[in-house]
């Protein structure tokens, strides 16, 4: 069997994708296996899958990969390691949840953050970034909710760049997007030359799928201030987007 050999001297540093592909080409031939090249090539799979994890820091980034491990367990069975193998995939969906929660933390939408870290613990309650991330959105959610109208007033009255900015990031707490892009072009009116109303408009523009403008605004934002970690999220995120656009991370 030429994949368990491949399998054994495989670096898993090398590639996610590659590693993924021989799991499943490993999976698929063992029932064909006798008990004993079984038992030695399953010692294998579990090893390579548990370094995979070691190395990424997270599971491997395949459902059918824990199906299939989980399933050839439990036909061994090995009930309780197929249990356990099985719970990789609620982690998984875990990590998802609490990774959009992030995205749409970095956009502004504090209030749609917390409902994708509230089903992040859902999936699986040990997640403990997604619990933290929960709190700080919701702090921020409940801020913003009792500042706004004095927030509001605020910014009609000064009509700078900076009280707009505050006024359009509580109204993107509050999940309000349409409302603080409105604000943030105002706040870049005010002040053409603004950086930091270049990302939050950028941001609030990523929020809403338009990533090729919110592009353009984090690459002037950068010619500007260099340093601007904003910015350069904003230019990664959308630099995915271009490549992934049907990805999980961007569905809702």
């Amino acid at each position: 069997m030429n994949e368990r050999k491949e399998l054994e001297n495989l670096d898993v540093a090398m590639n996610m994708n590659n590693n993924i592909s021989l799991l499943l080409k490993v999976l698929c031939d063992v029932k064909e296996l006798s008990d004993s090249e079984q038992d030695e090539l399953m010692k294998i799979i579990e090893e390579k899958v548990l370094e995979i994890e070691t190395y990424f820091y997270r599971p491997v980034d395949s459902r059918e990969v824990y199906e299939k491990l989980s399933s050839v367990l439990r036909e061994r069975g090995e009930t309780k390691k197929a249990d356990e193998f099985h719970t990789r995939i609620a982690r998984m969906d875990s990590n998802l949840f609490e990774f959009k929660g992030r995205l749409h933390n970095f956009f502004g939408n504090n209030t749609k953050a917390m409902t994708y870290y509230k089903k992040s613990y859902e999936f699986w309650s040990d997640n403990e970034s997604a619990q933290k991330g929960f709190v700080r959105s919701q702090n921020r959610v409940t801020r913003s909710t009792k500042q706004l109208s004095k927030i509001e007033k605020d910014a009609l009255k000064r009509q700078d760049a900076k009280s707009f900015i505050k006024y359009g990031q509580a109204l993107a707490d509050l999940g309000r997007m349409d409302e603080a892009l409105d604000v943030y072009s105002k706040a870049l009116e005010a002040s053409p030359s603004s950086d930091e109303a270049m990302v939050r408009k950028g941001t609030a523009l990523e929020s809403l799928n338009r990533f090729e403008e919110a592009y353009e605004l984090f690459k002037k934002a950068l010619e500007i201030n260099p340093k601007s970690m904003i910015a350069r999220r904003g230019i990664n995120y959308a630099d995915y987007y271009f490549t992934h656009s049907d990805s999980d991370y961007y569905q809702e």
